[in-house]
C-alpha cells in the first residue's frame, strides 16, 4: 500500500511539473507575440517571365525598411507595373507555409502579390535587362573619361538593394568614371575567373584602365570537406530559419509545421540561426583561410595572380579589394583571415586593398546590413565601401 502511495505521489509531482512547464510555455508564447514578431519565412526571390525584372521580398521585422511595402496600394501598383507573371524561388527549407505555397502555382500576378503581402511585404526590385541597358551593370556618368571593370558576387551585384544603391553605382558617382560590372549573385572564384575572361574580351571596346576584383571571404577554392561543412551552416549572408540544406526533409517539414503555429518556436529558431549557427560559420570562414586546413587557398591565390598578370600584360591595372562580412566591426571575428590574405597577396605581388579598417573606423554603430534575415551590405555600407575604394583608386 505504501508503494502505491509513493507512486501516486510521484505521478502527482510529475503532473504538477508538466502543468508548470505547459503554463510557462503558454506564458512565453503570449509574451513573444506581444513584444516580438519573429519571422514566419525567409526572403523570397522572384523574377518576371520576361527576365527583365527581379525582386526580393522580406518579412516585416523591427528596424527593417525597404523601398516597397506591398501593404500600401501605391507600392502594390508600382510592383505590378514592373512585372507581368511572377515566378517565386521559395527556399527548400520553407515548408507548410500556407499562402506561400500558392506562389509556386501559375496564377495571376495580382493574386501572387496579395499572397506576398501577407508574408513578405517588404520588397526591392532589380533591373535585369541586357547588361548594357541596366544601371545595375553599366553606369556611365556624363563626361566620364575613364572606365573600370568590376568583378564580384552579390556584394557588388547589390543583393537586397536598388540599382542606385549598388557598389557599382556609388563607385561611378564617387569617381565620376564609367563602371562596367560583371558581378553575379552567388559567384565564387571559379565564376570570377569567367567574369575576368569576359572583361578581357571587352577590354578593347570599353578601354578599361583598371579591373577591380571585390573579394568576399567565401570566394576561395576549398577542400571537399570544407565545402560539405557549409551545407549545414548559414554563410553569414542569408539567415536560414527552418533548418539547413542538410536537414532531412521529414524533420524540416516538422520544424516548419511547429513554427507555423508558434511564435515562440520561430523566435527560438531565429536565435539558433543567428547565434549558435553563426559561431560555427565563423569557425568555417577561419578554416578556409588557413593554408594548413585548406590547402586550396594557395591555389586560389595562384589563380588571382594569373588574372593580375594577364591584366598587366594588356596594360590594365588589376586590384583586389577585400570586402568584409557585415558583422560586428568593433569585434570583427575574421581579422586573422584578412591578415593571411594580405600576406599571401604581398608574396604573390598582387595589389590588395582591405576595406576592413575603413569599416571599423567609419561604421558609427549604424546597421550595415539589408535586413535582419539578409546580412548583405546595406546602402550605407556600400557608401562606406565605394567612398574608400574611390579614394584609394584616385590616390594610386
Amino acid at each position: 500500500m505504501a508503494q502505491i502511495t509513493i507512486s501516486r505521489s510521484k505521478l502527482l509531482a510529475g503532473v504538477a511539473v508538466l502543468c508548470s512547464v505547459g503554463l510557462g510555455l503558454v506564458c512565453s508564447e503570449i509574451m513573444v507575440r506581444l513584444h516580438f514578431t519573429p519571422p514566419r519565412t525567409e526572403p523570397i526571390r522572384l523574377d518576371d517571365s520576361r527576365g527583365n525584372v527581379g525582386a526580393l521580398c522580406f518579412p516585416r521585422m523591427s528596424g527593417a525598411s525597404l523601398p516597397l511595402d506591398l501593404n500600401r496600394p501605391e507600392d502594390q501598383a508600382k510592383f505590378l507595373n514592373l512585372v507581368d507573371r511572377i515566378h517565386a524561388n521559395v527556399p527548400e527549407s520553407v515548408l507548410g507555409k500556407g499562402e506561400l505555397e500558392r506562389l509556386l502555382e501559375d496564377v495571376a500576378a495580382r493574386e501572387m502579390v496579395s499572397a506576398l503581402a501577407q508574408e513578405v511585404p517588404l520588397c526591392v526590385t532589380y533591373d535585369l535587362r541586357a547588361l548594357e541597358l541596366s544601371p545595375r551593370f553599366l553606369v556611365a556618368p556624363a563626361g566620364f573619361k575613364d572606365t573600370i571593370a568590376l568583378l564580384g558576387d552579390s556584394f557588388v551585384f547589390g543583393h537586397g538593394l536598388t540599382d542606385a544603391d549598388t557598389f557599382t553605382a556609388k563607385l561611378a558617382e564617387k569617381m565620376h568614371v564609367r563602371v562596367r560590372s560583371y558581378a553575379d549573385a552567388g559567384a565564387n572564384l571559379a565564376e570570377i575567373r569567367g567574369q575576368f575572361s569576359q572583361a578581357l574580351a571587352d577590354a578593347k571596346r570599353f578601354k578599361f584602365s583598371k579591373i577591380v576584383y571585390v573579394y568576399v571571404p567565401n570566394d576561395p577554392y576549398m577542400t571537399t570537406e570544407l565545402a560539405e561543412r557549409l551545407s549545414g551552416l548559414n554563410d553569414l549572408m542569408i539567415v536560414r530559419l527552418q533548418g539547413t540544406l542538410s536537414t532531412p526533409r521529414p524533420l524540416s517539414w516538422l520544424i516548419g509545421w511547429v513554427e507555423e503555429r508558434s511564435a515562440l518556436a520561430r523566435a527560438f529558431a531565429f536565435q539558433v540561426s543567428t547565434r549558435f549557427t553563426a559561431g560555427q560559420t565563423v569557425a568555417w570562414y577561419r578554416d578556409i583561410h588557413d593554408p594548413e586546413k585548406n590547402p586550396r587557398l594557395i591555389e586560389s591565390i595562384e589563380a588571382i595572380s594569373r588574372m593580375s598578370n594577364a591584366a598587366r600584360q594588356r596594360g590594365i591595372d588589376f586590384i583586389v579589394m577585400v570586402y568584409p562580412l557585415m558583422l560586428d566591426m568593433d569585434h570583427y571575428p575574421l581579422i586573422e583571415a584578412h591578415r593571411t590574405l594580405g600576406h599571401l597577396a604581398k608574396s604573390w605581388s598582387i595589389e590588395l586593398y582591405d576595406l576592413l579598417p575603413v569599416f571599423q573606423r567609419e561604421h558609427g554603430g549604424t546597421t550595415l546590413f539589408v535586413h535582419p534575415l539578409d546580412l548583405h551590405p546595406s546602402a550605407y555600407a556600400q557608401t562606406i565601401a565605394a567612398t574608400a575604394a574611390a579614394a584609394y583608386l584616385k590616390k594610386r
